[in-house]
Parts: structure tokens; sequence; C-alpha cells
């Protein structure tokens, strides 16, 4: 994408470019209770990296990234329902279930960080470029309120002083 298409001049200083002009507005976005397994294969299909979580009304809940579904997928399923499952077959004296007997059960609310690194749309780009150096972040989001807009790269902000 270039400057031009965005609207911006090629010559602009990057202190007075806002977030909300150089912005990703395309985010990938899931919701808590959609199943890890669903949620690696949509990351695979996309080749993306990660997700925003939001509610039913798209306000900003964490995030989740193919880290977490490898960290979960080493550790093996987890969490409340999990456990259940697992009581269940003991205290019924049921045989122990093969793998492909047990359910997925963990959800993407169980693997996603709540936290998340935000910054509003008329946020600086240099002061979000800042921030992004000594947390050592390659994106953050953009939100109006805890509604995502956008998504903010460190390759948009290379393109930028490209120009």
């Amino acid at each position: 994408m270039t400057l031009s298409r965005l609207g911006l001049e090629a010559s602009m200083d990057p202190k007075r470019v806002r977030a909300g002009q150089l912005m990703q507005r395309r985010v990938f976005c899931v919701p808590p209770q959609m199943p890890v397994r669903e949620l690696a294969k949509k990351l695979d299909r996309r080749g993306l990296e990660g997700g925003v979580v939001v509610d039913g009304g798209g306000n900003l809940l964490g995030v989740v990234s193919k880290s977490d579904v490898y960290h979960y997928q080493r550790e093996g399923t987890r969490g409340p329902d999990a456990l259940a499952f697992f009581r269940q077959h003991l205290i019924d004296g049921l045989s122990a279930a093969s793998p492909a007997d047990v359910p997925d059960l963990a959800r993407v609310r169980d693997i996603m960080r709540p936290s998340a690194v935000e910054f509003p749309e008329n946020a600086s780009v240099d002061r979000i470029a800042q921030a992004m150096r000594r947390r050592r972040l390659l994106r953050v989001l953009i939100t109006s309120g805890r509604k995502v807009r956008g998504l903010l790269t460190a390759m948009d902000l290379l393109k930028l002083l490209e120009s």
C-alpha cells in the first residue's frame, strides 16, 4: 500500500501522521468461545500469526497468537471443562478414552492473553513507534473506546519512512 493511496504526502512528517491514517483496517477478529482447534486451522489457512479476541459487540477482550496455540497443544487439554470430562470418566469407571475420543474443550478464552497494547486513532505514529521500540513490539492495536479499529505494524511504519 502506498502513502498516496492512504491520502498521505510522501514528504509528510511522521510526527504529524496519526495512527488512523496509517493503520490496517482489516483485522482478524475471533470470538472467545471459538474452539482452539478451529482457530489454529483459520490462522494456517490465512497465513496469520494471530488474531484479536472480541465479544459480540466488537469490544476488545485480548489477543491470541500461533504461539499461544502451540503452548496449548504442547501442554495438552486444560481448563475446568477438560478436568470435568476426565473426572466423569474416572468416577463412572469408564475405560480411559483414546486421544481421538477426547473432545477439544479448550476455547480461545482459555489461551488468549487478556491484555493488548493499544493506542487511539489520533495517536501520532511517532509516539507509537517509540513505544513499539521500547517494548519490542511488532504490532499494536488501534482502538476507539473498547472497539478495535485497526492494526499498526512495524512494516507499516517502515513504509512511511521508506517514502
